[in-house]
């Protein structure tokens, strides 16, 4: 990969760190507010809802966009199981200081692992075209 392309994925490794500590961090606490737990179920229709919405911006841009979809699910495959983990720690926490440094991270983790395996397919996915 030439040095362009690497800062650039290395920005969209960043960039999707940063949106899972936010973006995914504000949707479990909406679905929170308006549920009395947060099942797998609304998890996996968020994390399709962000899949479709990316594909559609990518159709035309990219060859081969409906890859991006089977993509992404194979990035969350690997990045959901982080947040899980991290969601059974949290909760083990005694002090709501260390229950929010736990989501944060874990957020902030899941998001870079979810960023660097997505992120490499939309490179490739570019160079195609």
């Amino acid at each position: 990969m030439s040095t362009h392309k690497n800062k650039l994925w290395l920005r969209w490794i960043a960039a999707n760190a940063l949106s899972e500590v936010f973006g995914l961090g504000a949707t479990f606490v909406a679905i929170a507010l308006l549920s009395t737990k947060i099942e797998r179920q609304h998890t996996a229709g968020v994390l399709l809802a962000f899949a479709i919405a990316q594909w559609w911006v990518l159709q035309g841009k990219v060859s081969n966009a409906r890859l991006w979809i089977p993509a992404n699910m194979l990035a969350w495959a690997v990045g959901m199981p982080v947040i899980f983990w991290g969601m059974d720690l949290a909760f083990k926490m005694t002090t709501t200081w260390q229950l929010v440094c736990v989501i944060g991270s874990t957020l902030l983790a899941a998001g870079a692992i979810v960023g660097l395996i997505h992120g490499r397919f939309l490179m490739v996915l570019s160079q195609a075209k």
